[in-house]
């Protein structure tokens, strides 16, 4: 799962108004028009721009932050319970 957050370059506990200024200072850097001389630009303006229409507004953040804390719990008991079937032989 893609960690949203990290892609805006915020913290978790970041303000809207925090997001929404990350977005546009990235947004301003990755542009494919005002990037041209990086060929990844253009992907890295596309995941900006998924990142920012999920925590921009308050409900999908929220939504997507029990979703990720989820997803988190999920992938810690996966590596538990792989360790604890490891064991010594």
């Amino acid at each position: 799962m893609k960690d949203y957050y990290k892609i805006l370059g915020v913290k978790r506990t970041a303000t809207q108004e925090e997001i929404k200024k990350a977005f546009y200072q990235l947004a301003k850097i990755y542009h494919p028009d005002a990037s041209q001389g990086n060929p990844r630009s253009k992907e890295i303006f596309y995941e900006i721009n998924e990142a920012y229409q999920v925590l921009g507004k308050l409900e999908t953040r929220l939504k997507y932050s029990i979703e990720y804390q989820k997803y988190l719990l999920q992938n810690q008991a996966g590596k538990l319970n792989g360790v604890s079937r490891g064991g010594r032989t």
